[in-house]
């Protein structure tokens, strides 16, 4: 019997290769280098002389260093990743990777595999910050568009993004070579600027980048590709609610209570109000997680049924379409969304990564030869395929085997690990150290043996990225969200750099007490938080009673030894075996 197979192109999502998945292109190996060429780029057209004509004021979220130019490339890229469009993949955080030098207070960025981010994508034709300090005057207008032209060349090379970059270069082409819109350009008062452009905009401008139709027209297309995608798996699954009865759940989670006027452009009004009476009667009884829950096992199925460009398609519509609905009446925003990504990314390994056992049953019952219902048992000669790490079989080594060079670390899981089993107290575990030591390592094999016992579903990792712009009633309230659905969804909660989010001015103090507060009530709830080198010093200076609630583990740079170990793993996941001497100088030179 065949197992279910990932289709080629997303074969990548399963290896440890650096990955950028815009969902809409899909999965794509990010080449060596390019990230950093991209930010070399980034800071000299953030330098170019001319744009200190164009001077702009600086928000919290800018530093001294960075000019119109500069902020006009966050909106420029944001807006080519997609208006509340998901990514994924350990090279997703693409903005914060490539413009993260114009940020006043730089954040690492994330490279978990299974994270997933999306964006408001909010970009105003012909330029978000150039636009604003041009005002009216037309010699400044012509340098505000040759400057945003010019900065749709440092994005190129990023291969999910260029059929949007091409299309936009198009645009401000065709408008410079044609007098009448040249013109315009630079003399249109500020206001009606942007109607200049969408008026002149094609059907082919609007097919590649939707977001140009304004809220409304995209909504709408975003709406049109969602109930396509989930006809296509309702049809591929033989079962299931339509599509305008999965939009109104969608809705609901997306904390809408009532079917925006807007849709009733794209769905007419009579649909729209069928929308209406569906969300009145779906909205005394519809709970979060119960959706969630189903909406994670149909898109599994859909996975196992070949299906998984359309299940990635549903996700992508989904998230667009909550963003766009809770940017109403204006534009799309970063979706505050309770759709199951990280799950579905989480179900993608799981599935396709799964290492087959063959039961010695069948020959002890049956040792004359192939029993009757033998089409169930793999066929002779079927490989295993490798775990998440790449090695068959990880789950079942001890600690020390899988955190290679981190003895401390390896004790601490293991003696967590022994007492959650045991039934006698949940994980509690506060990992510091450098980054690329194992701290993420240890975090997922603690997810692994969990899972493995029945203790939870799968992890959850929240960022101190999340708290940068909260006041402290969100934050709270944010955090309090997250961990109820740990504790009833059964999920390990993972939280990464977490004295970096006691330091957050506005709201780091009383997010950590609210954690603490909230480990102390939840006994069933099992977390790992992650920090950097020293950082339970620091998170200890900010709030001592919880660090105290956590065993802490400290890692340490990797020796020569360590990194030949790790070199030898490394290639053997990729099917070749190293020599101990080739290994060893492997080793020396990563050290």
């Amino acid at each position: 019997m065949s197992s279910p197979r990932l289709p080629d192109h997303l074969e990548v999502l399963l290896t440890e290769e650096p990955v950028l998945d815009v969902y809409a292109h899909g999965p794509w190996r990010v080449p060596d280098g390019l990230y950093d060429e991209l930010r070399d780029r980034a800071v000299a057209f953030n330098d170019d002389p001319r744009v200190v004509e164009l001077p702009r004021r600086h928000g919290d979220f800018y530093n001294e260093g960075t000019t119109a130019a500069g902020a006009e490339l966050w909106s420029l890229l944001t807006f080519l990743l997609g208006a509340s469009a998901l990514r994924g993949g350990s090279r997703g955080d693409v903005d914060y990777e490539v413009l993260a030098d114009f940020m006043a207070a730089p954040e690492p960025s994330v490279r978990d595999p299974l994270a997933w981010f999306s964006q408001a994508g909010r970009w105003r034709p012909p330029g978000l910050w150039l636009a604003e300090p041009a005002g009216d005057d037309p010699a400044l207008r012509a340098l505000m568009l040759d400057l945003a032209r010019a900065g749709l060349d440092v994005f190129e090379g990023l291969e999910p993004v260029e059929r949007r970059r091409r299309a936009l270069i198009e645009i401000f082409d065709r408008r410079a070579a044609d007098p009448v819109l040249h013109e315009s350009d630079l003399t249109v008062p500020k206001p009606l600027l942007e109607d200049s452009w969408a008026a002149a905009l094609t059907d082919g401008d609007l097919a590649v980048l939707p977001e140009l139709a304004g809220p409304v027209g995209y909504l709408g297309w975003a709406c049109d590709g969602f109930a396509a995608s989930h006809e296509r798996l309702r049809d591929a699954l033989g079962s299931g609610e339509g599509a305008d009865d999965a939009l109104a759940r969608l809705l609901l989670a997306a904390d809408a209570t009532t079917a925006p006027a807007e849709l009733a452009v794209t769905l007419g009004t009579e649909r729209h109000a069928d929308l209406q009476d569906r969300l009145r009667a779906l909205r005394a009884d519809f709970a979060v997680d119960p959706w969630r829950h189903d909406v994670r096992d149909r898109l599994a199925l859909a996975l196992v049924a070949g299906e998984a460009d359309a299940a990635r398609a549903w996700l992508d519509m989904a998230v667009r379409i909550t963003g766009a609905v809770q940017g109403l009446p204006g534009a799309p925003v970063a979706p505050r969304d309770r759709v199951p990504v990280r799950a579905f990314q989480a179900d993608v390994r799981r599935l396709f990564t799964a290492r087959r056992v063959v039961n010695p049953l069948g020959d002890a019952l049956f040792p004359a030869g192939r029993r009757a219902t033998g089409e169930d048992a793999g066929a002779p000669g079927d490989e295993p395929r490798a775990g998440k790490d790449g090695r068959a079989g990880t789950d079942g080594r001890p600690p020390d085997d899988v955190l290679v060079g981190q003895p401390e670390l390896a004790r601490a899981v293991a003696d967590a690990l022994a007492a959650r089993l045991a039934g006698e107290r949940p994980v509690r575990l506060l990992i510091t150290g450098p980054a690329g030591t194992g701290k993420g390592t240890a975090a997922e094999l603690v997810e692994r043996r969990l899972a493995a016992g029945g203790a939870v579903r799968e992890a959850m990792w929240i960022s101190d990225q999340v708290f940068a712009s909260l006041g402290v009633s969100d934050a709270v309230l944010w955090l309090q969200a997250r961990v109820r659905d740990c504790v009833e969804a059964r999920m390990l909660l993972v939280v990464d750099d977490l004295e970096r989010l006691a330091a957050h001015e506005r709201c780091g103090a009383a997010a950590v007490e609210e954690l603490r507060r909230l480990m102390a009530r939840s006994p069933a709830l099992d977390v790992v938080a992650l920090c950097r080198p020293g950082g339970d010093r620091r998170l200890f200076d900010a709030n001592p009673a919880l660090v105290g609630a956590f065993d802490t583990a400290r890692t340490r740079d990797f020796a020569e030894d360590d990194f030949a170990e790790l070199f030898a793993r490394a290639a053997a996941r990729r099917g070749f075996a190293v020599p101990a001497d080739v290994a060893a100088a492997g080793g020396g030179r990563l050290a």
